[in-house]
């Protein structure tokens, strides 16, 4: 038993980068089921064909507009700190309108609370200082990230056609358990 409980941890272990991949296909044709039998009759019965276009529409329609709007996002980030970066090297101050806003809160705020020990500007800008350093130490990590965000949908991709392929007959036998559970009842 022991052994066997070993090989199942290995095993898990092997599988487990694949695991968030298999369970986003799970989801996804359980959403694209419908779809993919409509097409499956529209295609003559061609039942890999019409896996393999509806996992293509997936990865078009879904996971690449999302894919392309992380990485904006991304790019975003790093421009953003960079044009601040080079500003308050250069002696501007590109946050000058915040810091004013920030004033004029804590005015307000201190009317409330005491405030006098409080620096947003320096929190802000030790904030913005932490930030660059999490970008410039993380970009390997990013970078692993994003591979393993590639394998993820790798796996995804592969393992919808799969089950779409398979999906018929596995309605079929729900359909079929369904049935014999309301005739016994």
């Amino acid at each position: 038993i022991g052994l066997f409980v070993v090989s199942l941890w290995l095993v898990y272990l092997v599988l487990r980068p694949l695991i968030g991949g298999i369970v986003w296909a799970v989801v996804l044709v359980t959403a694209f089921h419908p779809l993919y039998a409509r097409l499956a009759r529209l295609l003559g019965g061609r039942e890999w064909t019409a896996a393999v276009l509806v996992s293509i529409l997936v990865a078009l329609l879904i996971v690449l507009p999302i894919s392309l709007e992380v990485i904006q996002v991304a790019r975003s980030l790093v421009t953003a700190y960079r044009f601040f970066a080079e500003r308050t090297a250069a002696g501007s101050d590109p946050l000058h309108g915040l810091f004013d806003f920030l004033d004029e809160m804590r005015a307000f705020a201190g009317r409330y609370v005491d405030v006098s020990q409080m620096d947003f500007k320096a929190s802000l800008i030790e904030s913005l200082k932490r930030f660059g350093s999490v970008i410039t130490a993380g970009s390997g990590a990013l970078l692993g990230n994003a591979a393993s965000a590639l394998l993820t949908v790798s796996v995804m991709l592969i393992t919808m056609a799969f089950l779409l392929k398979e999906s018929s007959r596995s309605v079929d036998e729900v359909r079929r358990s369904r049935r014999r559970v309301a005739v016994e009842e």
